[in-house]
């Protein structure tokens, strides 16, 4: 059973049971888990839920409930879910298949940071010399070594404003050069804005 859903939105889900016993929640011999993987054969879950997120709606009918903030950070795309159900020794699954996350339109303001203009080598633009020496300080600080930068420097090559300095930050750089080359941006303060406006990922 495959499922589509929206980022952030609640999820409920109906299981019902075909049984001559009436399926006791409270017991510890029952217990209904919800799994979501990226991919059906990854070893890290996205995400699980147990029991404390079924209620009882009548006699072998429940409802498991995916929370808003249960997706709400999620990449949209396709997952991989099941649903294992545990009575006693005995163990079903008892749903599989895709789960489709959506994107969400509505979503809170970002409030973005200023993007400092990393022009690096002060030469007045900003290019592969640039993200050159991004990557040079990233190289020095994966071993432990200063960076090589000034503390203004250092402040600058962060291009996308993460509290750290590496290959996502030269690539940005390399990025804006390619396209403000082609007229895309302007190789300014304000086509810098800009282009990181767009790109702007906010960090939890």
């Amino acid at each position: 059973m495959n499922i589509d859903t929206i980022r952030g939105d609640t999820l409920n889900i109906q299981l019902e049971f075909e049984s001559d016993t009436v399926l006791d929640l409270t017991s510890e011999d029952f217990d209904i888990t919800f799994s979501l993987k990226q991919s059906a054969t990854a070893v890290p879950y996205v995400f699980q839920k147990d029991k404390t997120a079924v209620t009882e709606i009548s006699d072998n009918i429940f409802m498991l409930r995916i929370a808003p903030e249960d997706t709400v950070d999620l990449v949209p795309g396709y997952y991989y879910y099941d649903i294992e159900v545990k009575l006693g020794e005995d163990i079903y699954t008892v749903a599989i298949g895709r789960m489709y996350i959506e994107v969400d339109i509505t979503r809170p303001p970002v409030v973005l940071p200023e993007f400092p203009y990393p022009d690096l080598n002060g030469d007045g633009i900003i290019d592969v010399r640039d993200a050159s020496l991004v990557m040079a300080a990233w190289a020095n600080l994966s071993t432990g070594q200063p960076s090589g930068l000034t503390p203004e420097q250092e402040n600058l090559a962060d291009a996308n404003r993460d509290g750290v300095i590496n290959g996502v930050d030269a690539s940005l750089i390399s990025t804006f050069y390619s396209k403000s080359s082609t007229g895309q941006y302007t190789d300014d303060q304000a086509g810098w804005t800009q282009f990181m406006t767009e790109r702007y990922e906010p960090q939890e």
